[in-house]
């Protein structure tokens, strides 16, 4: 029986505390990306804990590009 998803930094550590936090992301095996890929994508949603309106802000903030998520209207 599955217990409910963790939060997305609860997965995160938790996958980083297998992997090793001192890792480069450019070290990381392909193996491993798709782990946490798919750690992130079976935790609960993000949105739960912070508007989406915030995430779209750090997103642009971090990457310079506007989120998929935001409406073009």
């Amino acid at each position: 029986m599955y217990s409910d998803p963790r939060k997305p930094i609860e997965e995160l550590s938790l996958i980083f505390n297998a992997i090793g936090w001192e890792k480069r992301l450019c070290d990381l095996t392909e193996k491993q990306v798709q782990t946490l890929i798919f750690g992130l994508q079976n935790s609960q949603r993000i949105e739960g804990e912070i508007t989406i309106g915030k995430l779209e802000d750090i997103y642009y903030e971090s990457t310079g590009q506007t989120a998929t998520t935001s409406l073009p209207f």
